[in-house]
């Protein structure tokens, strides 16, 4: 909580590294298989072939990832699939999706999801999505979410694949 609420409220600096974007899928993916009951959720991953090299905050960038996939397991009531797509485009831009087909959002909700401190569980504190947007925004990417109500929901990352350090930029 003391963390979200730092990674909030105050400006930072990004600690800025050249790492392999999908190492770091990996990684965040293997240390979020530990909270999931493998009988329960599938969790799929398709990544590509070629090396997805960038300047990036590595911390930060490995807590998105585990946020999208902790919400999606808490999205999913009883059984269900996870999946994870990472893809680049012609415009040196890496998209990461991360869907799931649990409960969905409601429409009405779908508009708040980035308001600090709006959330719909009982042990949220309603800044997840808000710093997930904010590291984003400081990696000069943006983020989309598409949901429906009973189907899932999915929530597409585009992030400009950095090949010379921004602060040098």
């Amino acid at each position: 909580l003391v963390n979200e609420i730092l990674d909030f409220s105050g400006p930072y600096k990004p600690n800025w590294a050249k790492a392999e974007i999908k190492e770091l899928i990996e990684e965040s993916v293997e240390e979020m298989v530990l909270t999931i009951d493998s009988s329960s959720i599938e969790l799929k991953k398709e990544l590509p072939e070629d090396e997805l090299s960038s300047w990036i905050d590595i911390v930060r960038f490995k807590s998105i990832v585990k946020n999208l996939i902790s919400n999606s397991i808490q999205a999913i009531e009883t059984k269900g699939k996870i999946s994870i797509s990472v893809t680049t485009n012609v415009g040196d831009v890496v998209q990461i999706k991360v869907s799931d087909n649990g409960q969905g959002i409601p429409e009405s909700d779908l508009k708040k999801v980035f308001d600090p401190f709006f959330t719909t569980k009982t042990m949220g504190t309603g800044l997840g999505m808000c710093i997930v947007k904010k590291i984003i925004d400081m990696h000069g990417g943006n983020i989309d979410i598409q949901s429906e109500v009973g189907k899932g929901t999915a929530v597409t990352i585009n992030l400009p694949i950095h090949r010379e350090c921004p602060q040098s930029s």
